[in-house]
């Protein structure tokens, strides 16, 4: 397994910025009117810079319209799905599609509204993981039973800090 990312800001964002970790209070959702969090583990690095795949995997998910203007892409790997947020998808990538470990999936992109709003945020690679590889529901859903309702995400959700430490080689 590797990094998703060969080149990233440092200190690294999901363990030394707070709005970055998993499960930092987001605010008020415009669509639930509930409190929200964060659902990742966020990973400053450069516009356009490819994103890895960190496994063998098969697309579970792909998407252009995860949150405002970009995409992500959702992995099936062999113990856990992981889904790549705040990328462009690479052309043609599809739900069925067999990736391997290093493969560029999509490119880094800078997040906002409009072209008018531009959002004050840093370029980066929102990261999730999922533990139960055999849920064929959905990842993100706040209409349905077996969802969280604070991140708005299958019950199986869980904490990708740990999975990306590894990956860096950090205990």
């Amino acid at each position: 397994m590797i990094f998703p990312l060969k080149r990233y800001l440092k200190p690294i964002s999901f363990l030394n910025v707070e709005i970055a970790k998993f499960g930092a209070r987001r605010g008020i959702s415009e669509i639930s009117k509930t409190m929200r969090f964060h659902a990742g583990s966020d990973i400053y690095t450069f516009q356009d810079e490819p994103v890895l795949a960190i496994a063998d995997g098969t697309i579970f998910e792909c998407t252009h319209k995860f949150y405002y203007n970009v995409g992500s892409v959702a992995i099936k790997h062999k113990n856990s799905i992981i889904r790549y947020g705040e990328l462009e998808p690479i052309a043609g990538l599809k739900v069925g599609d067999k990736v391997f470990e290093g493969q560029v999936i999509g490119y880094a992109k800078q997040i906002y509204k409009d072209e008018v709003t531009k959002m004050n945020v840093p370029v980066m690679i929102h990261l999730e993981e999922y533990t139960d590889e055999n849920n064929k529901n959905t990842l993100s859903d706040l209409s349905k039973e077996g969802y969280q309702r604070g991140f708005a995400r299958r019950i199986d959700l869980t904490d990708s800090t740990k999975l990306l430490k590894m990956l860096l080689g950090i205990k």
